[in-house]
């Protein structure tokens, strides 16, 4: 289950705005739920953090939808249900700047310009890096985006992020909605 935040929220992890600093509806990744209480992922300055929510005040959706990411395997699936829509090839974070591992939620989808260096569209995730390299100014938050080096995928060639081909791109685009699970292993 996921929920759109409709009004500022405190929980015990801190305040979680209706909107995230792309301007996107902030939708949290639902845990467990009983009654109108709820534990959702909350994103974070650092890690997402799981806490209580009164579910009465969110706009509640299932979804089916979810990405796992296999960082030994250089390899992304996105289901739906026991239903495989794709599995490809990736590139994720060298051994100086890898990709973070555990659960994580969609928190942003992005549409860039054809011929960029991102691809044509990014998921953001709830998941931060914490090796920046010095003088990177592009921010902590990991995607899952396409890339000008189509080259890269298939290695660990990036600075945290997922960089995945535009075939992935069009699925990701289609098929995962705000909110959506994002597991990353090892």
């Amino acid at each position: 289950m996921i929920g759109r935040v409709l009004h500022p929220m405190r929980t015990s992890v801190g305040l979680i705005k209706p909107r995230t600093p792309f301007g996107e509806d902030t939708w949290l990744l639902i845990l467990r739920h009983h009654g109108d209480r709820g534990v959702a992922l909350v994103p974070t300055k650092g890690e997402p953090k799981p806490a209580v929510v009164d579910l009465a005040k969110l706009e509640l959706r299932w979804t089916r939808v979810k990405i796992t990411v296999r960082l030994s395997r250089l390899q992304l699936i996105i289901k739906r249900g026991k239903q495989v829509l794709g599995t490809f090839p990736i590139a994720a974070g060298m051994p100086s700047t890898p990709t973070p591992t555990g659960q994580f939620s969609v928190t942003d989808r992005i549409v860039f310009p054809h011929g960029g260096t991102y691809g044509t569209f990014a998921l953001g995730l709830s998941a931060r890096q914490t090796h920046l390299v010095p003088g990177w100014t592009g921010g902590d938050q990991v995607a899952i985006h396409g890339t000008d080096q189509p080259g890269s995928i298939g290695s660990y060639a990036s600075l945290g992020c997922i960089r995945v081909s535009e075939a992935a791109l069009h699925v990701l685009q289609r098929a995962v909605p705000l909110g959506a699970p994002v597991r990353i292993r090892a």
